[in-house]
């Protein structure tokens, strides 16, 4: 394995441990849907219609960053201490 593709590794599995940027790669995508069918609204025309594949990603995100948050709140310790 080079040099670079260690440094390719170790950045894909900052990302993915990564709830932070998951978060906000997860806001982009979900904002963008948003002003995709809202602007049009606001001026006054009908509401736009998001690209299937772009609702697709944005789901598939989304369910990504669902399981990482609570994969996460799951390794706190205040978690692991049981119900109190």
């Amino acid at each position: 394995m080079t040099k670079r593709q260690g440094k390719l590794n170790n950045f894909w599995d900052m990302f993915r441990e990564s709830v932070i940027i998951q978060s906000v790669a997860t806001i982009m995508l979900l904002g963008t849907c948003c002003a995709i069918y809202l602007v049009p609204v606001l001026r006054g025309q009908s509401a736009g219609e998001v690209p299937p594949l772009l609702a697709a990603l944005t789901g598939t995100v989304m369910g990504y960053w669902f399981k990482a948050k609570a994969a996460y709140q799951a390794s706190l310790p205040s978690a692991q201490s049981g119900s109190e």
